[in-house]
């Protein structure tokens, strides 16, 4: 399918990097936004199909995958040291 890997936490990180609700993911991936909720919660599977679609969308190979999570892990970083 691919070679690097897409998990449940990647598609949170995805969309909370881009800004978007789970309405607006969900009809970039063509699903309904309670799908989007359930993958979250890994109460569904990441299906292979939800993976080519991220792969597609958002232009993702292994080091965009790993800007996404480390832009994801400044701003939770910083936003815990403001917080504390």
């Amino acid at each position: 399918m691919s070679d690097f890997p897409i998990e449940h936490n990647s598609l949170y990180v995805i969309r909370k990097v881009y800004r978007l609700t789970m309405a607006e993911m969900a009809k970039i991936l063509e699903v309904s936004p309670t799908y989007i909720n359930a993958i979250e919660k890994e109460r569904e599977p990441l299906t292979d199909n939800i993976r080519l679609k991220l792969i597609k969308q958002f232009k993702l190979n292994p080091a965009r995958l790993a800007e996404i999570n480390a832009i994801h892990d400044r701003y939770t970083y910083q936003l815990n040291t403001l917080t504390n």
